[in-house]
C-alpha cells in the first residue's frame, strides 16, 4: 500500500473547510403556507439605517411572495411595548404576536458591511504605480421563525465580496440581497 504524504492530507483537509458552507435550510412551499402571516423583526446591523433599509425591502419582497406581513415599528404601536428587538422571540414577542395572529417572524442579521482600502501596483506605462482599490464585503443572513414553538422553519445567508476602484459596500449589498431575493418562497393566498 502507497503513503500518502501528510502535506497531501494537510492540502485536502485545506481545501474542504475553504469550500464549506453554512447549511441552508430551505421549507417546502406547502410548508410556508402555515406561515403566511409574518412579522419583521429589527435587523441586527452594524449601521441601523442600513439593517432599517434591508428589513423594509425585504418586507416588501415579501408581501409580494404572497405573506401577510407586519414590520416591527406597526406591532409595537399595537401593542404599546417593545417587540421584536432580538435575535429570537421572547416571552413579550410571542403573547404579541399570538394576540395579532401572526404565525412567523422574519430575523435578519448583517454580518458584514464593509470596505477597505487597498494600494495596488499597475502599469500604467513604462512603470508600476500604486492605485487605491477599494475592497468590499457584504454578508446576510435571514431566517423565518415560528412564532409559538420558536423553530427555524426557512433560512438562507449570502456574502458577497468585490475589488475595484470605486466600489462600495451598499453596492456589494444590494447584489447579495437580490440573491436572497430569489429564494424566497411564494405563497398562494
Amino acid at each position: 500500500m502507497k503513503r500518502v504524504p501528510p502535506w497531501i492530507l494537510a492540502l485536502s483537509v485545506l481545501m474542504s473547510c475553504a469550500t464549506s458552507r453554512e447549511t441552508v435550510k430551505h421549507a417546502s412551499e406547502a410548508q410556508m403556507q402555515n406561515y403566511s402571516t409574518l412579522a419583521i423583526a429589527k435587523f441586527v446591523s452594524p449601521d441601523p439605517a442600513i439593517g432599517q433599509r434591508v428589513s423594509e425591502r425585504l418586507a416588501v419582497k415579501f408581501a409580494e411572495a404572497g405573506f401577510t406581513v407586519t414590520r416591527q415599528e406597526k406591532l409595537k404601536k399595537l401593542t404599546g411595548k417593545e417587540v421584536l428587538n432580538s435575535t429570537e422571540p421572547t416571552p413579550v414577542d410571542i403573547a404579541a404576536l399570538r394576540l395579532n395572529n401572526i404565525k412567523a417572524v422574519l430575523y435578519g442579521t448583517i454580518d458584514r458591511y464593509e470596505c477597505l482600502t487597498k494600494k495596488k501596483r499597475i502599469w500604467t506605462g513604462y512603470a508600476p504605480e500604486k492605485k487605491d482599490i477599494q475592497f468590499c464585503s457584504a454578508s446576510l443572513s435571514i431566517k423565518v421563525v415560528d412564532s409559538i414553538a420558536g423553530e427555524t422553519v426557512w433560512q438562507t445567508q449570502e456574502s458577497a465580496s468585490e475589488e475595484t476602484e470605486d466600489m462600495t459596500a451598499r453596492l456589494v449589498l444590494e447584489r447579495v440581497l437580490t440573491k436572497i431575493e430569489d429564494e424566497i418562497p411564494k405563497i398562494n393566498q
